[in-house]
């Protein structure tokens, strides 16, 4: 049977050669392939939605908002100075020399102060005498001092006198009650008297002094004397006209007060100053301040003043000012203190409390007066200290509670996705950042806006000193109060901060210190949507060589299937947007998949997820192209409660061209 089945065309085929017989033709058979051609695959996962969104982050397995603002800077230099101080003190003249009065000299011949002596003139021996006779006359002469002075009130000093014998017999008889006395009257101011307890010798001299300490002097001294002798042995030549010379030299004088013409002068003082304050000053650079010095001439005469201080320097200098100024005026200086440094020192055994001592230096100097004056050792330049407005921009030492304005207001950039957040689990956390070796502590209140809500929360903390080594600190605080939940639960787009800080204590600060800080809100990201359109960041694909030789033999138009298939509890439509550039997807796609009142559905539990669109020619032409991209557009329904979101949930979008071709006859 084989055989014969076998047979059977070739008898066929002789039957029509043989016979020409005619017969119906054959149809061969045919039928429709349908050929896919994929074209795209892409996963959305919330992982990518995280890695694209700053403000989205992946804590502990959940997705998070999380927004981080740095505070604005606080400089922590220039914040510190010293409260205002006024003080004043004098340096006086001190007790002056009178160094112009020089010696003085007068003679009495023995005739003026003996009456008898013109008796025994000529080769005679000379019997004892003493003078004035009783009820008689005293010799008196008047010496000049000099016009230096008129008067003087002596600090120190001595009055020399010299007493010449000029005659042959001895001066001066203490044994028989007469010896030798002189009297020295100062003109209106008292008198002085010197008594020589051994006889002058014939010819020769003697000296004495008197202490003229506490006494008041004056330029022209009176002196008399009285006295005798013991007389001669024999006989001498002896004279009424044989003299007696008396010398007087002040010497080493100074006064304390005196109507004089005050020869120059200069003298100096040095004081110092404790300014009151609370910081104590250790080391200082100075940013900015005035130093007030009014300098008061109490002399009565010119006077060049100069006022120095190595507490206060520039550049290694120390501080240096002065003038001239009148007699009995004054004259007002300010100084500009910007870069000097003030360095007080620290008390012994607490290197950290400045004694806040400024030590001056006085030093004037006058010409001396041509004219007498009235002048007094308790004369003085007398100096008034200010000094206002001092602000530091370094410093080392105690530092007295000082208020830090902490503030500003922040845009907050929120994800567009963000819809709701969940309080649960949320956080607000402050971090400090501190440069300076000084501590303190803190209160603000961070004022957040979002959604047309207003919520506030006040925040406080310490503020921890860097470290001996320079190192800052940072110290961070993390709250959860109710007023702080309230403030994250609006996730809000716009914060104000304002508070201070209090920064006080024992350590340093460096001109470039500052204050840093920033605020972080942490909140579990949900969805709560009301009809929500999302537009994801578009996406480039390559349309395979062999896919694209498909598309140019087809005949027949093309269908485009696809589908979007979740794992994540939102239900909604889409688009899908195909454009030669990233930059066109949404605002001139070459071609848009599914057009808005034909949307495909997507989500759990919709029954198909699949759609098609019927492709013309001109439209399969988009697909020719080598590279393409394509953007999703999500228009969410609304939720009735919030939806939680984990990182590995995903969109997948499958896209693939189908066509039919007839296969067989």
């Amino acid at each position: 049977m084989r055989k014969l089945a076998f047979l059977y065309p070739i008898v066929a085929l002789a039957c029509l050669v043989a016979f020409g017989c005619s017969l119906e033709p054959f149809d061969m058979p045919s039928w429709d392939v349908e050929i896919n051609l994929p074209v795209l695959t892409e996963d959305y996962t919330f992982q990518d939605l995280a890695a694209d969104e700053e403000a989205i982050k992946v804590v502990s397995d959940s997705l998070c908002v999380e927004i981080t603002e740095a505070l604005t800077e606080v400089d922590l230099a220039g914040r510190f100075g010293l409260a205002p101080y006024e003080g004043e003190f004098g340096a006086r003249i001190g007790a002056f020399e009178v160094t112009a009065v020089g010696s003085a000299a007068v003679s009495f011949t023995i005739g003026e102060v003996w009456e008898d002596a013109a008796a025994f003139s000529g080769h005679v021996q000379v019997p004892p005498f003493c003078f004035p006779a009783p009820g008689g006359a005293t010799a008196s002469r008047t010496i000049d001092l000099g016009d230096d002075f008129v008067w003087a009130e002596v600090e120190s000093g001595v009055l020399g006198i010299t007493v010449e014998n000029g005659m042959q017999v001895p001066l001066g008889d203490p044994s028989r009650g007469c010896p030798l006395v002189l009297r020295l009257d100062w003109w209106g101011a008292g008198s002085d008297s010197v008594a020589f307890d051994e006889p002058v010798p014939p010819g020769e001299s003697a000296g004495a002094w008197i202490d003229l300490a506490g006494r008041t002097i004056s330029n022209s001294v009176t002196i008399s004397l009285r006295g005798g002798s013991p007389g001669s042995e024999g006989e001498v030549d002896f004279s009424y006209l044989d003299e007696i010379g008396i010398e007087v030299a002040p010497g080493g004088l100074t006064v304390s007060r005196a109507l004089a013409k005050l020869p120059a002068q200069a003298f100096e003082s040095e004081r110092s100053i404790i300014v009151e304050d609370s910081t104590r000053v250790v080391l200082a650079g100075i940013e900015s301040g005035t130093l007030a010095l009014t300098l008061f001439n109490g002399l009565p005469v010119e006077l060049t003043v100069g006022v120095t201080s190595d507490d206060l320097t520039r550049g290694g200098e120390p501080l240096a000012a002065g003038a001239d100024i009148p007699a009995l005026g004054q004259e007002a200086l300010e100084i500009d203190l910007s870069g000097y440094t003030l360095d007080t020192g620290a008390v012994p055994g607490d290197p950290w409390y400045g004694t806040n001592t400024v030590t001056f230096r006085v030093s004037a100097e006058t010409p001396g007066a041509t004219q007498h004056v009235e002048v007094a050792s308790t004369d003085s330049v007398r100096i008034v200290v200010g000094m206002r407005d001092v602000v530091f921009d370094r410093i080392t030492g105690t530092l007295k509670p000082t208020a830090v304005d902490i503030s500003g207001s922040y845009d907050l950039d929120l994800p567009d996705i963000c819809s709701a957040v969940s309080v649960s689990g949320a956080s607000l956390v402050l971090r400090i950042h501190n440069e300076a070796m000084i501590g303190g502590e803190f209160e603000v209140m961070v004022t957040g806006e979002g959604g047309g809500r207003v919520e506030s929360a006040t925040l406080t903390g310490a503020i921890v000193p860097a470290d001996l080594g320079g190192a800052p600190s940072e110290v961070e605080y993390e709250y959860d109060g109710g007023d702080v939940q309230d403030l994250v639960s609006i996730v809000p787009d716009r914060i104000e901060v304002e508070g201070e800080a209090t920064v006080q204590g024992r350590g340093r600060i460096y001109g470039t210190d500052a204050l840093r800080g920033d605020l972080t809100i942490t909140v579990p990201l949900v969805f709560e949507v009301e009809g929500d359109t999302v537009r994801l960041d578009a996406r480039g694909f390559d349309i395979p060589e062999e896919v694209r030789d498909e598309i140019r033999d087809a005949a027949r138009d093309m269908v485009f299937r696809g589908g979007l298939v979740t794992d994540f509890d939102l239900r909604g439509a889409f688009n899908v947007y195909l454009a030669a550039d990233s930059a066109a997807v949404y605002t001139a796609p070459l071609l848009s998949i599914a057009e808005p009142g034909g949307l495909a559905r997507f989500g759990a539990g919709v029954a198909d997820n699949e759609f098609e669109v019927h492709l013309d020619r001109e439209s399969l032409e988009v697909f020719l192209r080598e590279r393409l991209y394509m953007g999703l557009e999500v228009i969410l329904d609304p939720t009735e409660t919030p939806v939680t979101a984990r990182p590995d949930n995903y969109l997948r979008l499958e896209g693939r061209l189908c066509l039919v071709r007839r296969m067989g006859s």
